[in-house]
């Protein structure tokens, strides 16, 4: 059940960790790693740390709050099945490729013996499915705002990151969500709130890049201490303390 902002911020307050906030396409990229492996490569690292995250949100008490707005979720109810489809249709490529390179291989004499397996047989579409399900799941669910709705369709109107991209889409949808978490880290803040704060998207056509954020998300995240990742891969690790955020 979705909770308010105020209830999500006094829930995280009553027991401190860091706080993992996440845009839809980084629950998706779950699904997408084995094949976005070219100009838009996913890292397989995003894998683990999913097991990882799951993990330390669900001790008790937690020792990571993951937290999705209600708006992401809706997202990624509507997505997750045609995404699953597409790597379905990934897996039956390679079959068949695999295929016809091991009846093309045994028409030429090699010494390299070639042991074709079905990958299908490994199921990973339905377990990569599976565990984008489950960090889901393990993730708060908060409430649309009315106030935080306001100031998104405000930014909609002045072309504020992540809207007024040359290839921003459901604009006021990523307004949408960033404002929330904008507006939950803020009030995290506010009462002395000193654990990390991420928010993952791998949207960086309008969000920008960790190190180079579009306008005015830049001076907004840095006014509260928000990190922003590509991937919950390098958010992991800058939990962990493994990579600095900077």
């Amino acid at each position: 059940m979705a909770e308010n902002l105020l209830c999500v911020a006094n829930r995280i307050l009553a027991a401190p960790a860091p706080v993992l906030c996440l845009d839809t396409c980084a629950l998706l990229d779950i699904i997408r790693v084995p094949f976005r492996f070219r100009e838009n490569k996913i890292s397989v690292n995003v894998i683990t740390a999913a097991l990882e995250l799951i993990s330390k949100a669900s001790s008790n008490p937690p020792d990571l709050w993951i937290l999705i707005l209600e708006l992401v979720k809706k997202k990624w109810l509507e997505n997750a099945n045609p995404v699953h489809t597409d790597l379905e249709k990934h897996l039956n490529n390679l079959h068949y490729a695999l295929d016809h390179f091991s009846k093309a291989l045994d028409r030429i004499e090699t010494d390299t013996l070639f042991y074709k397996t079905d990958l299908r047989s490994f199921d990973i579409d339905n377990k990569f499915y599976s565990l984008s399900e489950k960090l889901l799941k393990t993730s708060i669910i908060m409430e649309n705002d009315d106030n935080c709705k306001i100031k998104a369709m405000d930014r909609v109107s002045i072309d504020a990151a992540p809207a007024g991209s040359k290839h921003g889409k459901n604009e006021a949808k990523d307004c949408m969500i960033i404002e929330h978490y904008l507006c939950l880290c803020q009030e995290l803040r506010n009462n002395a709130f000193a654990e990390k704060c991420l928010f993952v998207s791998s949207n960086t056509q309008d969000y920008g890049h960790p190190q180079r954020l579009r306008l005015p998300l830049d001076v907004e995240f840095a006014n509260i201490n928000l990190i922003f990742t590509k991937d919950i891969a390098m958010a992991n690790s800058i939990i962990k303390g493994d990579i600095n955020a900077e």
